[in-house]
């Protein structure tokens, strides 16, 4: 009977296994059935190094966007100081040359 021991799928292949014998099939081909079963639940399991892949990615991200706020914070900034600096000339002039 085939079972993968190291493989956690909440599945009881056991149990699977005794059922469809049970039932009348032949034992090799439920050995088959479950070796499909846990292979086809297998390719969809999340591995440690899949998560520490995506977490580096995130972290990759994130320190891109971070980088990008504070570039446009700083441009925002000069943008302002800039243009109060105008307004203050502007008033100035005004009140120096009476316009």
């Amino acid at each position: 009977m085939y079972y993968n021991k190291n493989m956690s799928l909440g599945i009881d292949t056991h149990a699977v296994y005794q059922s469809l014998t049970e039932s009348g099939i032949e034992p090799q081909q439920a050995d088959e059935m479950i070796k499909h079963l846990v292979s086809a639940q297998t390719e969809k399991l999340v591995t440690k190094d899949d998560l520490i892949a995506v977490r580096s990615e995130i972290g990759s991200a994130e320190k891109a966007l971070r980088d990008d706020i504070r570039a446009l914070k700083a441009e925002l900034t000069a943008k302002i100081y800039g243009s109060q600096v105008a307004m203050l000339l502007a008033i100035f002039a005004m009140f120096k040359f009476g316009v």
